[in-house]
């Protein structure tokens, strides 16, 4: 992703929990000739790193400066089964870490623009001048594994109804856990705007005590988590946001630990990293041209370039 986007100028910012890592795939970037790439040290299911991270941000912002155009959702961790360890790891990263990075860093609500402003447009700047609203995108890397016909049927209608992020927060939020992680950091990572709804609390805890299977196929945990995040982009879409958010499905990737062929590469969807990551950034330029709306990408969910259903 980063050879990809850095060429079209502005500066890319990788985000990983290892700054060893981080600094090696800076070195590996370098080599290549590009430079407008730099690292900051982020983990999506710790919310104190989450709020570290944003904090920083929006102190660039509130000195004037805008927040990023484009945020890409990437992080990704798969269980083999459905323990409530790995339903709750699986939603703090594919769920929990991607709403609290919307909201703080601005991508949803009021001041979504990235400017700041009273009015939700774009800010003043030095002087009394209007800027101009900023276009800002949100992509969710997603997977198939989340469509909502791989799931358990009672999971299915749940979020098949969900209207609001916090419909989706209120499954994604059903351990114990995860509900003290909403107590102690919903105020600080912006989410006190989606109040929790319970009225889906305790579902997967229930199914889980049952003994019923969250989803088709050996990884559950994170098929039920991943089809959370495509309800949140659905329904934060629909909500009025004014920046574009998409899902998409990046295939499945040979070579990658989430990786589920035969290795021959020959399988319906898979694809090759560089295909992968064309992908993705084919749908993030989509939605930061005119905010999308040209090329009707608000809150759609895609694969292979083309629109399927959620």
């Amino acid at each position: 992703l980063g050879t990809m986007t850095a060429p079209a100028g502005g500066t890319v910012l990788l985000t990983g929990r290892s700054r060893n890592q981080g600094a090696r795939a800076l070195e590996a970037l370098a080599a290549r000739g590009i430079t407008n790439v730099a690292f900051d040290e982020l983990d999506v299911a710790d919310q104190r790193s989450i709020e570290k991270f944003s904090a920083r941000w929006r102190s660039l912002a509130d000195d004037g400066r805008t927040l990023p155009d484009l945020l890409v959702n990437n992080a990704a961790v798969l269980f083999h089964g459905s323990s409530a360890e790995a339903v709750a790891a699986s939603m703090r990263t594919h769920v929990w870490g991607p709403a609290c990075l919307m909201r703080s860093l601005r991508f949803v609500g009021p001041t979504c623009t990235g400017e700041e402003s009273s009015e939700g447009g774009g800010g003043e700047g030095r002087g009394g001048e209007q800027k101009p609203a900023t276009k800002r995108a949100v992509v969710n890397v997603s997977s198939g594994d989340g469509e909502l016909s791989m799931l358990n049927s009672a999971i299915r209608r749940a979020l098949g109804k969900a209207r609001t992020p916090a419909d989706v927060l209120a499954l994604a939020l059903a351990e114990p856990t995860a509900l003290a992680l909403m107590s102690e950091h919903g105020s600080h990572c912006g989410l006190e705007a989606w109040p929790l709804s319970m009225g889906l609390d305790g579902l997967l805890r229930e199914l889980l005590e049952e003994g019923e299977e969250l989803a088709f196929g050996p990884t559950p945990a994170y098929s039920v988590s991943k089809a959370a995040l495509n309800a949140l982009t659905r329904v934060v879409s629909r909500g009025g946001s004014v920046c574009t958010i998409n899902a998409v499905c990046p295939g499945d990737i040979v070579g990658s630990r989430m990786y589920s062929g035969d290795g021959s590469g020959s399988g319906e969807w898979d694809v090759s990293v560089a295909r992968a990551a064309e992908d993705v950034c084919w749908v993030a330029i989509q939605s930061l041209q005119d905010g999308g709306k040209g090329a009707g990408m608000a809150g759609g969910f895609w694969r292979f370039r083309r629109r399927v259903d959620w």
